[in-house]
């Protein structure tokens, strides 16, 4: 199960959906998905250098998990022909109806996917569920003045390969950095104990107006439901 921002799984499943239009040939894993798992986006590159594909549409709507490379030889007629394929395990990050974009791959374009994401409603850390809270030291800062925005993690369940990834500027322009390290503790909440992490940032507005933050995000691995470790 890969998880962002408290929840997850992340499954590969057999190819179902490809694209017949597209100059450059593409097909996506599964077309209906819940919240938490992963697609799987194969591209045909055809010759093409994998390092041509443009992969900035992406960024907004997916996490690229994985990316990797695969070449092959065909024998059709007794004639042989190399493939090579870009594979990329996509997880989306939004519920509803969700679109893979078209990718420039050296001029030549992909068609787009349309996916849906059901939404799936996360259990408390109590529960052994995941819990991802924020905060800021302040929300009037001036040009120059660092705030401390601090992400906080419940968790109820062990994560695997979990990383914290920090906040992002949105709208406006500011310097972001690591404040120290994660710090890790336990408490009791609602008679259970939870693990708690920590992680800071200092941010430091360059110009006035307003200043948007997307949040942190955690992305890792939490056994799937009826698995045991």
């Amino acid at each position: 199960m890969v998880m962002r921002k408290g929840i997850c799984l992340a499954v590969l499943l057999c190819l179902s959906s490809v694209s017949a239009f597209a100059t450059v040939k593409s097909q996506v894993s599964q077309t209906v998905i819940n919240q938490g798992e992963s697609i799987r986006l194969t591209i045909d590159l055809a010759g093409k250098d994998a390092d041509s594909v443009d992969l900035s549409p992406l960024e907004g709507k997916f996490d690229i998990l994985q990316r990797g490379q695969q070449s092959g030889i065909t024998i059709i007629n007794g004639d042989y022909q190399r493939t090579s394929e870009l594979i990329l395990v996509l997880l989306p990050k939004q519920s509803g109806d969700v679109t893979v974009p078209a990718l420039t791959v050296d001029g030549d374009t992909t068609a787009p996917h349309a996916i849906r994401v059901s939404k799936v409603d996360l259990p408390a850390a109590s529960e052994g569920g995941i819990e991802l809270d924020a905060r800021l030291s302040t929300q009037t800062p001036r040009v120059q003045q660092p705030i401390i925005y601090t992400a906080s993690l419940l968790l109820g369940q062990q994560v695997y390969n979990g990383s914290i990834e920090q906040p992002k500027v949105t709208q406006g322009k500011a310097l972001i950095e690591a404040l120290g390290g994660q710090t890790k503790s336990q408490k009791y909440v609602d008679g259970q104990v939870v693990t708690v992490v920590e992680q800071s940032w200092l941010i430091t507005p360059e110009q006035s107006g307003v200043l948007s933050i997307e949040g942190a995000s955690l992305i890792g691995q939490i056994p799937a439901q009826g698995t045991t470790n």
